[in-house]
């Protein structure tokens, strides 16, 4: 019987091994990936930062329901489409595909694209507003406006924690053995930087 060979019995024992391994780094590696991309919608913790310690996430500093942002760029274009001279030009056009873009983006790497875009058409409507002459209370509006949307990109920049966090997940947990060696094969998706 081909069961009771010394031989086969080895063969059965390291297939054995082998696919635990590989189930094993497949189910470890996919949960510690998930975890990672989670912090990116609910911001990075630590418990060694205190019970409650979450740093803030990014996506809502892009499209949160306060001060990200989209918001700054809603009021922006508002501001815009109740300015005679400029509310069909190719600015707010530009400003508001941008903005939809950005609250429609469904990849961590889309989600970047789309914010340098809208980074780039919030820049060019504050220059079009600013170019015109404005009340002082539009002004106002407009420098609260251009604040929040600068204040959000700061926060991504130096305290969400995220491209941190992936770094960290890159440098412990797939440069090191087995993890590195068979990350092709188990075919988790790893999280991306936000950059």
């Amino acid at each position: 019987m081909i069961f009771k060979k010394r031989g086969f019995a080895i063969l059965i024992a390291v297939v054995v091994v082998c696919l635990s391994t590989v189930f094993s780094v497949h189910r470890f590696l996919g949960s510690a990936c998930q975890k990672v991309a989670d912090s990116f919608y609910s911001g990075v913790s630590n418990p060694a930062w205190g019970k409650n310690a979450t740093l803030p996430s990014v996506n809502d500093q892009l499209v949160g329901e306060t001060r990200s942002r989209y918001t700054a760029a809603n009021g922006l274009y508002a501001m815009l489409s109740g300015n005679a001279a400029l509310s069909n030009t190719d600015t707010a056009a530009q400003l508001r595909a941008a903005k939809e873009n950005l609250r429609s983006a469904a990849t961590i790497s889309d989600k970047f694209q789309a914010n340098e875009t809208l980074g780039k058409a919030f820049s060019a409507a504050t220059n079009a507003l600013r170019a015109q002459t404005l009340s002082d209370r539009d002004l106002q509006m407009l420098t609260s406006y251009e604040n929040d949307f600068k204040n959000a990109q700061n926060i991504i920049d130096t305290q969400s924690g995220y491209n941190d966090a992936v770094r960290t997940f890159y440098r412990n947990t797939l440069d090191v053995f087995p993890t590195n060696l068979l990350t092709w094969i188990v075919a988790n998706k790893v999280p991306v930087l936000f950059a």
